[in-house]
């Protein structure tokens, strides 16, 4: 990868064109962590851009950027530019190509994504991201409130940030976010969720991290609630989302697996454990009452839960010895077959009998609803 990265600059620098590696690889690098996204910044124009390799993606082309494609990767190269007026807190409207790196590196967000690296590897300075990476801190570069107006996310980012890292937030920074959080209820959901889920990832979450503002701006009254689930490192994802459509209005675009969860608990809540974790397997019961309990604001005790399930005599309702053609012999309808099963199940997870045919049939048959 050095090697095609070289390759690329090496290119540009050849037809006369400036060219630097930026953001977050460079910000790894000085952190001396694996670097995953490769950024380059240029004064050659989108065209130009085009010119100089032979396979190239034109998908920010409106914005000045180029996906070149490699044989290792793709790679975008944006061109210098000043953002002009923004769209929704989120996106410019228009670009301004610029003839210098510090114009360019002028319209970025955070100081620690600032930095700048030559292809000999000198590293270029101009907004004092080195300081603030020794000093684990977290701040805009620029005014702060001029940033966020910018774009809204970049609150968020900055929240990310200082969770990956455990940097602190610059107190101006934090102060800007905390004024400019309205502008997030402009930002799509899904574009929300995106950097929510960045946020719940990084290493050093913690929800008390969160300023209460922002966190009611993107979730409501039931940020409080949501703020406590869940405790353990690293989240689920999947159960804190199901967790925020048990507690919350909002539509946070839902998978299909965290609507089946947010289903199954709500049908589930208030059955008795010998029915609660039917069809389940140990680890989907210990998730179900992770968030039923979460949701009835009770106390979950993992091992309890495992107990209760080894406990179970029967968890599949094939483990029962009596059919549906059993029920209709003994002159049960239809619709009376189900609630036949987990009657029968109830009572032998509860020991009241044998995990007969004959004792399920005799229990059945007394069940009054049954002569009803």
């Amino acid at each position: 990868m050095e090697q095609e990265i070289n390759k690329i600059m090496q290119r540009f620098l050849q037809h006369g064109f400036q060219i630097y590696l930026v953001g977050g690889y460079v910000r790894d690098c000085v952190l001396g962590t694996t670097a995953k996204d490769i950024d380059f910044a240029t004064d050659a124009l989108p065209e130009q851009v085009e010119q100089l390799f032979p396979k190239t993606l034109a998908l920010g082309k409106q914005f000045g950027t180029i996906t070149l494609v490699m044989e290792s990767g793709s790679y975008e190269v944006t061109t210098f530019r000043q953002d002009l007026e923004n769209d929704n807190f989120r996106k410019p409207r228009s670009v301004a190509y610029a003839h210098t790196l510090a114009e360019d590196v002028a319209r970025r967000d955070l100081t620690i994504n600032g930095l700048a690296m030559t292809i000999d590897g000198t590293l270029i300075d101009l907004v004092g991201g080195q300081e603030d990476i020794k000093a684990k801190i977290i701040r805009t570069i620029g005014e702060p409130t001029q940033r966020f107006h910018e774009d809204a996310l970049r609150i968020l980012r900055a929240l990310r940030f200082a969770m990956r890292f455990n940097f602190t937030i610059a107190p101006e920074t934090l102060a800007a976010m905390e004024e400019c959080a309205p502008y997030l209820q402009a930002i799509a959901p899904e574009r929300l969720r995106k950097e929510w889920e960045q946020i719940l990832a990084a290493p050093y979450y913690d929800a008390n991290r969160v300023p209460k503002l922002i966190g009611e701006v993107c979730f409501g009254d039931s940020w409080r609630r949501i703020a406590q689930f869940p405790s353990e490192n690293p989240v689920s994802l999947t159960q804190f989302w199901t967790f925020v459509a048990l507690v919350s209005q909002n539509d946070w675009r839902y998978t299909k697996q965290e609507q089946r969860l947010y289903r199954q608990v709500q049908q589930r809540q208030h059955l008795p454990i010998s029915l609660r974790y039917l069809e389940l397997s140990e680890e989907e019961a210990c998730q179900l009452e992770r968030l039923r309990s979460a949701y009835q604001q009770e106390q979950f005790d993992i091992g309890k839960v495992k107990e209760s399930y080894q406990h179970l005599l029967i968890h599949q309702r094939q483990e029962l010895p009596v059919t549906a053609a059993d029920w209709h012999l003994l002159g049960l309808e239809v619709t009376q077959f189900q609630r036949a099963f987990h009657y029968c199940i109830q009572a032998i997870n509860e020991r009241q009998i044998l995990n007969t045919k004959q004792a399920c049939l005799a229990y059945i048959k007394g069940v009054p609803w049954i002569n009803n």
